[in-house]
């Protein structure tokens, strides 16, 4: 297993994965309709404008003989008071509670950094009890952020904030396995 950046060429396989997280995670937040009808053309679309964009962006993803199973997404996001977002973290379901996130999450972060940020948040949804608890169990500051319309269904967002990136990622290291980076 390793840690790479994403390239173009992994855009449908990297799109499937969201979408079999989405699926997983996400019932009940999302519509079926949405997740199983709509997701798998919305994420290529939105992956392929990702991959393809100039845009400030590190993007890896965790690979196993060949196949991706993890992928976390970082942009530069000044507008909300932080350096970065944390666009995407999401793995392969039948992978969750192997450590996988914390190693792709803390090898972003750990880039980040590098790239001169030094702090940052996600979102996530308040009836995501596992991920806020991933996360608030590597630091985060979580606050309420509020209600809005995704996709055609109305969900509650929570702002996780991070100000100190190398406690972030110290921690990350504390709560994940070592993988290398190539490329």
């Amino acid at each position: 297993m390793m840690l790479r950046p994403a390239v173009a060429p992994d855009v449908a396989a990297i799109a499937a994965l969201h979408v079999a997280s989405w699926q997983a995670a996400y019932r009940g937040i999302y519509s079926d309709h949405f997740l199983d009808q709509e997701a798998p053309a919305e994420r290529l679309a939105y992956w392929t404008g990702v991959l393809a964009s100039d845009r400030f962006r590190i993007a890896l993803v965790a690979e196993d003989q060949g196949a991706i199973i993890g992928i976390c997404l970082a942009l530069k996001d000044e507008e909300h008071g932080f350096d970065a977002l944390i666009d995407t973290l999401h793995v392969a379901p039948d992978r969750r509670g192997a450590r996988l996130g914390a190693v792709l999450l803390g090898a972003v972060v750990a880039e980040l950094i590098a790239a001169d940020c030094q702090s940052m948040f996600l979102w996530v949804f308040e009836n995501n009890h596992p991920a806020r608890r991933f996360y608030q169990r590597l630091g985060a500051e979580v606050q309420d952020a509020g209600t809005f319309e995704v996709y055609g269904s109305v969900v509650h967002d929570m702002k996780c904030v991070w100000r100190d990136l190398p406690a972030l990622v110290a921690a990350c290291r504390g709560h994940g396995m070592s993988l290398p980076l190539s490329g």
